[in-house]
């Protein structure tokens, strides 16, 4: 079944967990390991797209196995301070993180417009702003090629970014043009995506 929207739910899918539930359990990867279940469970929720589904699924087990955060963070923001592993700021911002996920797969409290006529489509209820922002991450992580998405050094961050900085500090467009021949545009574009997603991080406390 491509279409989610005859699905029914006859329980919740998943509880919402707490910092001091998660601190309960043994070990780390105990943590790790009941979190990542949380976020996998929601996968059939996130969109009708079978293709988007996937991406969500390749993001989570990249998220939770390579991706380093504070590397990523320390290059984007120019922070020194690191979240520090397994404690309450990291788990507190990954709980964040499922609940934004959680949100993103609700229904607004309007109830739908039935589709009679064309014009009826625009008073539907405006898409909830976690759907639309989730939506949006897993089509550019889609169209993004794999060896910047598997840059597990973050090589490709630093010099990038190095790049964006320098013609941000040049305001002579001859310069900006030679610049332009170091980097690929597109790769700025992808960097200056990940700053955002990074200060939406910040600015809520998530860890996306």
């Amino acid at each position: 079944m491509d279409s989610i929207s005859a699905i029914t739910l006859t329980r919740a899918v998943s509880r919402f967990p707490s910092v001091e539930s998660l601190q309960k359990l043994p070990t780390y990867n105990a943590r790790a390991k009941l979190m990542y279940k949380k976020f996998y469970r929601l996968r059939n929720l996130i969109d009708e797209e079978t293709d988007l589904r996937q991406v969500y699924c390749d993001v989570l087990k990249r998220k939770f196995t390579l991706e380093s955060f504070n590397s990523r963070r320390k290059i984007l923001l120019g922070v020194d301070s690191d979240i520090a592993k397994d404690s309450p700021d990291q788990w507190r911002r990954i709980v964040n993180t499922y609940i934004f996920v959680f949100n993103s797969t609700v229904r607004p409290d309007e109830s739908p417009v039935p589709l009679v006529h064309e014009q009826d489509a625009s008073k539907q209820p405006p898409e909830r702003l976690e759907k639309s922002i989730l939506l949006n991450l897993l089509k550019i992580d889609l169209n993004t090629p794999n060896h910047l998405k598997l840059d597990i050094s973050n090589s490709f961050l630093r010099n990038i970014s190095h790049v964006a900085e320098q013609m941000l500090l040049d305001l002579l467009k001859k310069k900006e043009r030679q610049l332009f021949n170091l980097a690929d545009p597109k790769h700025i574009a992808y960097r200056d995506h990940l700053l955002s997603v990074m200060r939406l991080n910040e600015s809520v406390g998530l860890y996306l």
